[in-house]
């Protein structure tokens, strides 16, 4: 709009022209009860990503929305909590409830519309979320929320004041400095460090016995895991494949990296029983 009384497109062209009047007759509200208030407009992010309808997907515009309760998106004037009921909840929320307020603690988000994502970045440094004592530990991570599985992903250790998505690739700006992202092996000068987490179930309901491990990283013959660690439910280490266990081949190649599960270690089952105490 210009002039108050000119509508123009975005070349500038005239369109119609209205009484000033008539442009906003007054506010309409989605909603009371989703805000991002103490500073916590510095993780909104605005996007456009892909929704799968009948016959193929179609790009459409999307706002997220964190605050110190949860994080919101806003689509087609539909507003959801995308945050409330999945398994990150309990891990992002008390970091959200925590976060100092004003600008004592660093918030971000961006968009990466190459990967249909949606980033989080928190420095909390107040935070018990991983400790139960005194004192209080600063986590820094970045949250990923995948729109194309609707889920929370994983999370990464990259440290920015802000992330930009420019010709379909991500950028992250800090210290008056610029970096592509997602590309390469290295961060700040070091390898790049990953992990993955997988459930598995002890209840078999024909009795079968996990005792083979299969990954798939990579290429034949690339990416091999430096260490695989086999944990109970709570997370309690068990046993592990490691070269500095099992030697060179703690892991060989077949039609991924395979090798068998070893017996659980001295110093959890004096036994020595199997990893799933069969």
């Amino acid at each position: 709009m210009t002039k108050k009384s000119i509508l123009s497109n975005l070349e500038g062209d005239d369109l119609s022209t209205l009484a000033a009047d008539k442009f906003i007759g007054g506010e309409y509200w989605i909603t009371h009860d989703v805000g991002s208030n103490d500073e916590m407009w510095r993780g909104i992010a605005e996007g456009s990503i892909e929704v799968e309808i009948e016959g193929g997907k179609v790009k459409k515009e999307a706002l997220m929305i964190p605050n110190v309760h949860s994080v919101y998106r806003l689509v087609e004037n539909v507003i959801g909590d995308v945050l409330k009921g999945t398994n990150y909840f309990n891990r992002m929320n008390p970091l959200l409830r925590t976060i100092l307020p004003a600008y004592q603690d660093h918030v971000t988000g961006g968009f990466n519309e190459k990967h249909n994502e949606y980033w989080l970045e928190i420095h909390n440094s107040q935070s018990t979320v991983f400790k139960t004592s005194e004192p209080p530990i600063e986590v820094k991570e970045v949250f990923v929320f995948a729109h194309d599985t609707q889920h929370w992903v994983g999370s990464f250790k990259h440290e920015f004041d802000k992330y930009v998505f420019v010709d379909n690739e991500l950028f992250g700006m800090r210290d008056l400095q610029t970096y592509k992202l997602d590309q390469g092996f290295l961060i700040n000068g070091q390898p790049i460090e990953a992990f993955l987490i997988q459930a598995t179930s002890v209840a078999q309901a024909t009795e079968k016995e996990w005792v083979m491990v299969g990954i798939n990283t990579g290429k034949r013959g690339t990416a091999k895991p430096t260490r695989v660690e086999f944990l109970d439910e709570e997370l309690a280490l068990q046993c592990a494949l490691d070269p500095a266990i099992q030697g060179p081949l703690y892991l060989k190649q077949y039609d991924g990296w395979e090798q068998q599960i070893p017996r659980k270690d001295l110093a959890v089952s004096p036994a020595r029983d199997r990893f799933q105490s069969r």
